[in-house]
């Protein structure tokens, strides 16, 4: 009874870890200065953006050269089949003075969102800073 139950679990085990698989979609994109995500200052790099599942809206942003990494809620905004074979995506980033804050994740047939401003960045808001915006391209050669 004992080794069926550790068939049976491992049989589990092995089903919902190979779903997962089918929903790691992911892209990389060269930023090229330091940003804010959430309340961590990631350094200019090539990232990696995954989506952890399809269900939620957690992304996860690893550099890969650092691995130095952040999870982000990234609330959808637009529907997946609005951005199904795009050829290209975009990170996109609010500017005040000469910080960066991650603001919205574009990418072609992968993961997608807005992400909340942090703490610092409705502060910087509120005091009156000016918010310029900037994007860096995602091509598509999604991982």
């Amino acid at each position: 009874m004992k080794t069926l139950n550790t068939i049976i679990l491992a049989l589990g085990a092995v089903a919902v870890l190979g779903t997962t698989g089918l929903y790691a979609q992911s892209a990389v994109a060269n930023v090229p200065f330091d940003f804010t995500a959430q309340t961590v200052t990631l350094p200019a790099g090539q990232y990696e953006v995954t989506r952890l599942s399809s269900t939620s809206g957690v992304l996860h942003l690893i550099n890969l050269e650092t691995r130095k990494s952040v999870l982000v809620m990234a609330a959808p905004g637009q529907s997946a089949a609005d951005n199904a074979g795009t050829t290209t995506g975009k990170v996109i980033f609010h500017r005040y003075g000469e910080r960066y804050f991650l603001s919205e994740i574009w990418t072609p047939n992968g993961p997608t969102g807005r992400v909340t401003p942090s703490k610092a960045e409705r502060e910087l808001k509120a005091n009156g800073g000016e918010k310029q915006m900037a994007s860096v391209g995602i091509p598509l050669a999604a991982q």
